[in-house]
């Protein structure tokens, strides 16, 4: 290595000693080592935002009565986050926190809020849309304007020290942005009509494209870059009218693109993605239109029209992935935005006067909305769509303040042609106005929608409800009295004690607001006695197993569409060597019949076998997943039969290549059964799970309610096992036989009593917890068949919408909770 060389290291020029000879080299070093601790502490931080958002979601769910509105829930605690850190002395987190309280707020425009606002506009009822458009149209632009009007003399007049006309505009559109995220949610959660939640939805989408528009009118006016009338409205044309024009080219070309490349289902959707972004960003970035007028265009043009460029079986795919990536988003934005509001509070917000100003503009904006709505009450009944004054106070009480209103107090905050003492005043009116209408209507709306009592049920919807809810019990208790049969629980009461914790649809009520309320039993009571199985004797049934006459229960062994596959493909092998054993001569030319060793012989018998138990144990794996989608079978028990099956395809493979390969002979060949095999691998798992059970019933205190599932997994292996080999040896027994010797397939009957067997042996040892588990097995069962009913009640038409969602929510709140006890 020359001179020269020993002196450089990665271009940093160094002493013979290996020392520093510059300081510029040194500082440059410097600022890398930061901007990569920038970097830690940013991906840290993210990283826990979204953790801290799931786990909030999570308890949220698991409140009982009250649950406030997540996005009010990760505001409040994103304005929380600084103080906890510094009281935490965590400096990674708390430098992170603090860089996102100072964040760009152009990185929220572009990088989180198109999927926000394409998941709004892209999925709407496009039909209830129009209707509600004019009226929309209505509150989203005059009203805007004269919302705008009455804040900014309040602005203008009442904090008369920082504001000029064109300031108090801008701070007013900014404040007039609404985001009705939170009451949406309350009301459907509450089944309002969705012409209410439409006519809310769309004029929050309108109104956020138009606030954006008047915002850079004025922002324009207080920068000086235009100072006419004149010019105000040529940017405000080009603004609104450009992004409505370049949103629906844009829409147009994505629609003849999606339709050109059909057959390639994921590239349609992560172009449909890409394009929500990309029209964002050009829009704004350079054809300066407004790029949230261009994404709600695209979206209201994919929910007319563009969807049905999306392949048939793509398109739920396309509606998950844009839903997650805006709940994603939405998170995001709610922290981030507590994290920013309660960075301007402290910055700015430090006197009694503040405070007071603050509460005054949050009264002249409830005033100025409730004036704006009702003011238009007349127009919007004129145009064809009747609302009540209660409808008009829920419009009224739903314009909460919350992303767009933050980022455009950002974009203000980061303007150095903004004077200082303005940008600080707008920074405390915009944190101010998204957290009181965040706390105050966000978190009452619900409580004003059933106090109003909006939609009073008549009698007879009220009688039809329970004629429908009573026929659908009826239905399911006939299909309960065929689970009575079924081998697992014949000789018990098992299926009847599980029952009691269903939901009793006949027993449901609607309250004064239209609310359907299921009765329900908890299964940790049921679990507490549950019925005796001293009856209960699996070996004394026929060896023909008690099937279930319906496909309802979610038990597959009936399923036609996997019968009738494996029945063919056993039967096209049948034919196949059977034109294979009459044509000997086409095999004549590569071999001579005296040539044919005994190994050979055994070698083709040995393939032939092998096909048809690779067909036999392909279809049982299918089966077990089948049970499990069903929620018959457990994770646990599922992965373990999965995998079983695949050590058995393993077994099969290095039988043959022993016979083929190494030319030995069956007898001397590793000639395992292979059903044998895989009882032998079943066993080894279960004795391991078995003896940690054991353990744990030892214990004094009651260890079923912790780690319960090592028993219930044992039990669900082994009834699918029963079950599986059932399934396939009854298919088509008698074609089997032919292709496969009686060695062979007799060993499939005795993992069924092996089986068997085992479950008596944990009846016996175990006979509390074995009847707690039945019951719990029984219970998956059962929901599966209530379910069934109430689909095919659903598709029939019997069931309103809002009714379908709660009785829908029951059964999956009770699966929820059946769950979180056995997993």
């Amino acid at each position: 290595m020359s001179a020269h060389t020993e002196t450089m290291t990665l271009g940093i020029p160094l002493s013979p000693t290996g020392e520093l000879v510059d300081a510029v080299p040194h500082a440059t070093a410097a600022t890398e080592h930061l901007h990569e601790h920038a970097i830690v502490m940013i991906i840290a931080s993210i990283s826990f935002i979204y953790l801290l958002s799931a786990v909030l979601a999570g308890l949220v769910g698991l409140l009982p009565k009250f649950r406030p509105p997540i996005t009010v829930v990760l505001f409040l605690a994103g304005m929380s986050l600084q103080p906890l850190l510094e009281w935490m002395q965590n400096r990674v987190l708390l430098q992170g926190i603090r860089l996102i309280g100072n964040v760009d707020p152009y990185l929220i425009f572009f990088a989180l809020l198109p999927m926000c606002l394409y998941e709004s506009s892209a999925f709407v009822n496009y039909h209830m849309f129009k209707q509600v458009l004019p009226s929309s149209l209505l509150l989203a632009i005059p009203g805007v304007a004269v919302n705008i009007g009455l804040v900014g003399v309040f602005l203008r007049y009442g904090v008369s020290r920082v504001y000029d006309w064109p300031a108090a505009l801008m701070t007013a559109s900014i404040v007039s942005a609404t985001d009705p995220v939170a009451v949406i949610a309350c009301l459907r959660a509450l089944g309002a009509p969705e012409k209410l939640s439409s006519l809310i939805d769309g004029e929050s989408l309108l109104n956020d494209g138009s606030a954006v528009v008047f915002f850079e009118v004025f922002r324009s006016l207080v920068i000086g870059t235009y100072t006419g009338v004149g010019s105000s409205v040529v940017l405000f044309s080009q603004l609104s009218f450009g992004a409505l024009g370049y949103g629906l080219a844009v829409a147009i070309v994505l629609y003849l693109w999606l339709l050109t490349v059909r057959e390639f289902e994921i590239v349609q959707v992560t172009g449909t993605i890409a394009a929500v972004f990309t029209v964002f960003f050009t829009a704004d970035h350079f054809l300066h239109v407004s790029g949230v007028l261009a994404v709600v265009t695209l979206g209201i043009f994919m929910a007319a029209k563009g969807s049905t460029a999306l392949q048939r079986s793509i398109q739920k795919l396309h509606h998950e992935s844009v839903e997650l990536l805006s709940t994603l988003s939405v998170q995001a934005i709610f922290v981030c935005g507590g994290v920013i509001a309660s960075r301007l509070l402290i910055q700015y917000a430090d006197t009694w006067q503040e405070w007071v100003e603050l509460l005054l503009l949050f009264a002249v904006l409830q005033t100025a909305r409730f004036a704006v709505v009702f003011g238009s009450w007349p127009f919007i009944t004129w145009m064809g769509l009747p609302l009540s004054w209660k409808e008009c106070f829920i419009i009224s009480y739903g314009g909460l303040r919350g992303v767009i209103c933050l980022a455009l107090g950002l974009v203000v905050e980061a303007d150095p042609l903004i004077s200082p003492t303005l940008r600080e005043h707008v920074g405390i009116c915009v944190a101010g106005t998204v957290i009181f209408t965040l706390l105050i209507n966000g978190t009452t709306a619900e409580l004003a929608y059933t106090r109003l009592r909006l939609y009073p049920i008549s009698k007879y919807r009220r009688e039809y409800l329970d004629s429908v809810l009573a026929s659908i019990d009826v239905s399911f208790n006939r299909k309960k009295n065929e689970l009575k049969d079924y081998w697992l629980f014949r000789g018990t009461d098992v299926v009847q004690a599980a029952n009691e914790a269903l939901p009793q649809f006949s027993k449901g009520h609607l309250d004064v607001n239209g609310n359907l309320h299921i009765p329900t039993k908890s299964f940790r009571e049921v679990l507490r006695n549950p019925p005796s199985c001293e009856n209960w004797n699996v070996q004394a049934q026929v060896t023909g197993l008690a099937k279930l006459e319906s496909r309802d229960f979610g038990v597959p062994s009936q399923l036609g569409d996997w019968t009738h596959g494996l029945v063919s493909t056993i039967k096209n092998v049948k034919q196949l060597t059977s034109r294979q054993q009459r044509s000997p001569e086409s095999r004549d030319d590569q071999h001579n019949p005296e040539e044919v060793t005994l190994v050979d012989k055994e070698a083709g018998q040995l393939e032939k076998e092998v096909h048809v138990l690779h067909i036999m144990f392909s279809a049982m794996r299918e089966f077990y997943s089948g049970m499990y989608k069903r929620s018959n079978i457990g994770g646990t028990a599922c992965l373990l039969l999965t995998s079983t099956v695949d050590k058995c395809h393993s077994h099969l493979d290095a039988q043959l290549h022993d016979m083929t390969t190494n030319k030995k002979s069956r007898k001397n060949a590793n000639n395992t059964n292979v059903f044998s095999f895989e009882w032998e691998v079943l066993l080894a798992s279960l004795r391991t799970r078995y003896g940690l059970w054991k353990c744990l019933n030892a214990m004094p205190c009651d260890a079923f309610d912790l780690l319960k599932s090592y028993l219930i997994s044992i039990i669900e292996t082994l009834y699918a096992v029963v079950e599986a080999h059932e399934f396939v040896n009854q298919s088509n027994r008698k074609e089997m036989e032919e292709l496969i010797s009686q060695a062979t397939l007799m060993p499939s009957d005795d993992v069924v009593t092996s089986a068997k067997e085992l479950l008596e042996k944990l009846r016996n040892t175990f006979p509390v917890a074995f009847s707690q588990c039945l019951v719990i097995i029984a219970a998956h069962m059962l929901l599966n068949a209530k379910q069934k009913v109430l689909d095919e009640e659903i598709e029939r038409g019997l069931v309103f919408p809002e009714d379908a969602d709660k009785l829908n929510e029951a059964l999956i709140e009770q699966r929820m909770m059946l769950e979180r006890i056995i997993r």
